[in-house]
């Protein structure tokens, strides 16, 4: 049953098949009403209800977009044919088991579902974002008095910070959850591990510019300028800088890095002084391309000179104690919440995550019964519930995933959202199904049209869209 109220690109999200989808829709382009439109068009293609999933980021905007279902299927059996009533009257009394709700009650559904494989009790509660807060206080508190009577190479960050900076970075990575714990999964165990992965990073670093640098139009045209003209006399000033960069430029090699350095040194390091016009076919333009190849030199030596101290080495030894006292807190939280038989949210994320990639039956069980996944807001999430959706709806298979986003609204760092994931999903989706599976909606109902393009102008090198 087709919309005819839909603009064009709003009845395009809705009504394509054969791929999945990321529409890229601004505030007030009507997102959530095209996604309650594919929603009702693939239950009047025959997809019944418990098939159907539809995730959006709080339980407020899930009782919503429940009731525009709800309102939507009402509508459609008062105005049906006799058959057609009888498939909208059975998509309303089948309602109450609809599956749309919040990325964290599908975690929660998945794991009572579960239990022997998620090795959980399927009776646990959910401990909300409130409470969560207090107990995770509460852990601070018990790991600082802990430390304070027990001692521990923890105390050494109290000699760089004070006692409230050290309780409100402890409580902050509590509140990262599953960022915290990848990232302090990949430090190495030791200081010296730890430098050598950073300078193993820098290099990577310079060897990538270094590629970037010998491709820039700008280099490139002056270096070719320099290789290809010269003085008529060899002992002209600006002919030995001239003559001096080229030997120079003709020792880079991206394969070996310190010799490219030492050439970009020489590079930057020459003088545009004297010279003789009479010597030079163009004077000017001999001048203007030794001085852009010498301050290209000196931008790149600027932003890629790496150098490691004692400064390093003691940033390097604080990481590896705030790791330590993370997981001293982390330790005193989570033996709470097992004493009374609760998760958090990052826990519903993290088991959940885990039960799927590491049960294969349990996944391709909820692939067999999901014929369609639909995610709202999903500016919004991070990659352990990106993970999540995408275990459930296998990428591979055409019309399983269906996301409404847009980057410019993305709550960065609430509950652990990450804009990155947005974007390297509609990344992975253009990739895998073509540009025709990115649907943008950007006409605003809500905003004045001069409004709207002053934003978009103020942004457009902020964020991508």
């Amino acid at each position: 049953m087709a919309n005819h109220l839909l603009r064009d690109h709003q009845a395009r999200a809705v009504t394509m098949r054969g791929n999945n989808l990321v529409v890229v829709a601004g505030a007030g382009t009507g997102k959530t009403r095209v996604l309650v439109e594919r929603f009702l068009a693939l239950l009047d293609e025959g997809i019944a209800l418990p098939a159907l999933v539809a995730i959006t980021f709080t339980e407020k905007a899930a009782g919503e977009m429940r009731t525009r279902v709800r309102e939507a299927i009402t509508a459609r059996a008062e105005i049906a044919a006799s058959e057609e009533r009888a498939k909208w009257e059975r998509a309303l009394r089948a309602m109450d088991a609809a599956r749309i709700g919040t990325i964290h009650s599908l975690c929660a559904t998945l794991l009572r579902a579960n239990p022997v494989e998620a090795n959980v009790d399927p009776r646990f509660e959910v401990l909300d974002e409130t409470d969560a807060l207090i107990w995770q206080e509460e852990a601070l508190d018990a790991a600082l008095t802990e430390l304070a009577e027990r001692g521990g190479a923890e105390l050494e960050l109290f000699r760089e910070y004070n006692i409230e900076d050290v309780r409100k970075t402890g409580l902050n990575l509590l509140k990262l959850g599953n960022l915290a714990h990848e990232a302090f999964e990949n430090i190495p165990a030791t200081r010296d591990e730890l430098m050598a992965q950073w300078r193993a990073r820098s290099i990577r670093v310079q060897r990538d510019a270094l590629a970037q640098l010998t491709q820039d139009v700008e280099w490139r045209t002056a270096l070719a300028w320099i290789q290809n003209n010269a003085a008529t006399d060899g002992a002209d000033k600006i002919e030995m800088a001239r003559a001096a960069m080229e030997r120079a430029a003709g020792e880079m090699d991206g394969k070996k890095l310190e010799e490219s350095l030492n050439a970009l040194r020489e590079i930057a390091a020459q003088k545009l002084v004297g010279g003789s016009k009479k010597n030079w076919d163009d004077f000017e333009s001999a001048k203007e391309n030794i001085k852009a190849l010498r301050e290209r030199a000196k931008q790149f030596l600027q932003e890629y000179t790496f150098e490691f101290g004692a400064s390093d080495e003691r940033a390097a030894d604080m990481i590896l104690l705030w790791r330590a006292f993370w997981t001293r807190v982390e330790a005193q939280y989570a033996r709470r919440k097992a004493d009374a038989g609760v998760l958090d949210f990052n826990d519903l994320e993290t088991q959940a995550r885990a039960l799927l990639q590491k049960h294969a039956a349990v996944r391709e069980r909820y692939r067999s019964e999901i014929a369609s996944l639909l995610v709202d807001e999903f500016q919004d999430t991070n990659g352990a519930q990106r993970d999540i959706l995408y275990a459930l709806a296998d990428l591979t298979a055409p019309n399983r995933l269906f996301v409404v986003g847009d980057g410019k609204q993305s709550i960065y760092g609430f509950r652990g959202a990450d804009v990155t994931v947005f974007q390297q999903t509609l990344l992975e989706i253009t990739q895998r199904w073509g540009e025709a599976a990115r649907i943008l909606l950007d006409e605003s109902f809500r905003a004045h049209i001069a409004l709207v393009e002053c934003f978009n102008g103020l942004f457009t090198h902020i964020f991508a869209v």
